[in-house]
């Protein structure tokens, strides 16, 4: 949904290398003008807001790259404002239609933000809450489980993994991946991916160590003064978490990359809900921030260099998809996400046949057939070089790198 989204931009406004970063200064400015509007605020808690969310580590350094974290935060802000909303006034039903209709949306995007609704069940009392919720929370998992079965995904991961195992009737096998992926990713998670790079590490802790703060600070306002606002923040937080350790990847910068809405969620509620709190919290941030500003201006750096352009990149990807006869390429040297390179991919050869394109975030990879090519930077001198450009390379893999090999955490 992601490149339909930025298709459909392109289509109006026309393409070139800065459009997503465009896109990306008026998510900016629309949530600045949101929380500009925000009544129930007063002038200090609307700058605290605004900077607690724009200082976080991540906002400023995937602003000015090709990534959607801003567009993570302004809805992540959304929803949060809108709950607020709610809580305030639970007679007044207009923000939690809106909150259900807009996760819709959003969950095209990312499934995850389907489970988001379960942040209504501390609300059920209300009848037209109750009944809503009856209907739309299956009627989104299983939504969830058809865009996830049913549309072509040019790199698989381990939840459409386990999904598509289950649907195929292996149940066992996709049980046992679960339980080792669950307790892999536990420890991973909890060692706080320490780097040798200590900017990275600091931003690891300090992003680790918020999320796992905040959900006990969720559980201890929730049974200290049973309102339903904090009842709903633990039991979303808790799910988050808990769904990153079960489905998805706690290492290499996927977990705080995919728990970094959730912090965002979270910034609305500590500025407006614990004032012990919001001062220090948001003091926390300026060291981080200075961390990742100096870090978005290296990648912006390599980011503006001339090694490939767009215009480039759409004549490798006419000079690939001509080369390209067979459909399994191993992405063995992944592309830094701030370069244009992923550009460069086709989603189809020129016969019409869809590409498949595996990543190795995982020992081994969930895949029916051999793969018969591998893009890399690296030298396989026993393989047959049908591609190069700069320093990536694609080589022909007639044999092929095993049968069904298996997910391993």
């Amino acid at each position: 949904m992601y490149p339909l989204l930025h298709y459909g931009i392109a289509k109006i406004f026309g393409w070139h290398s800065r459009s997503f970063i465009y896109l990306n200064m008026a998510y900016i400015i629309a949530m600045a003008f949101m929380i500009w509007r925000i009544r129930f605020l007063d002038t200090t808690k609307k700058l605290l807001l605004a900077v607690g969310i724009l200082y976080f580590p991540f906002y400023y350094l995937y602003s000015f790259s090709y990534m959607q974290e801003c567009m993570h935060a302004f809805i992540a802000f959304t929803l949060g404002y809108l709950l607020i909303l709610f809580s305030r006034n639970t007679i007044n039903l207009s923000p939690f239609y809106a909150y259900t209709i807009i996760l819709f949306f959003v969950g095209l995007f990312r499934p995850l933000w389907y489970f988001w609704i379960c942040g209504f069940v501390p609300f059920v009392s209300i009848a037209k809450v109750r009944h809503t919720l009856f209907y739309v929370v299956p009627a989104y998992m299983a939504f969830m489980l058809f865009v996830t079965t049913s549309f072509f995904e040019p790199i698989p991961n381990f939840f459409s993994t386990v999904t598509n195992a289950l649907c195929a009737g292996h149940v066992l096998e996709a049980m046992r991946l679960l339980s080792l992926h669950t307790m892999s990713n536990v420890v991973s998670y909890f060692s706080f991916g320490f780097s040798l790079i200590v900017s990275w590490s600091i931003i690891y802790l300090f992003i680790n160590f918020s999320i796992v703060f905040f959900l006990i600070v969720w559980i201890w306002q929730a049974a200290r003064t049973r309102q339903s606002i904090y009842i709903s923040l633990a039991i979303i937080n808790f799910i988050n978490l808990a769904l990153l350790f079960v489905m998805y990847d706690a290492f290499d910068w996927r977990d705080i990359r995919t728990m970094s809405p959730l912090m965002y969620f979270n910034i609305v509620f500590i500025v407006t809900s614990l004032p012990r709190i919001r001062y220090a919290y948001v003091m926390l941030l300026i060291p981080t921030f200075i961390i990742s500003y100096a870090m978005s201006n290296d990648r912006i750096a390599e980011r503006d260099k001339p090694e490939g352009t767009v215009l480039e990149m759409d004549g490798i990807k006419k000079e690939l998809s001509g080369i390209l006869e067979k459909p399994v390429v191993y992405l063995e040297s992944i592309p830094p996400d701030f370069t244009p390179w992923f550009l460069a991919f086709p989603l189809k050869n020129d016969s019409g046949m869809k590409m498949h394109y595996i990543a190795p975030y995982y020992k081994g990879i969930p895949m029916a057939g051999d793969i018969h090519y591998i893009f890399t930077t690296n030298k396989h001198p026993r393989k047959r070089l049908i591609w190069q450009r700069d320093k990536y390379k694609l080589y022909e893999n007639p044999i092929g790198i095993g049968n069904r090999m298996l997910l391993q955490p």
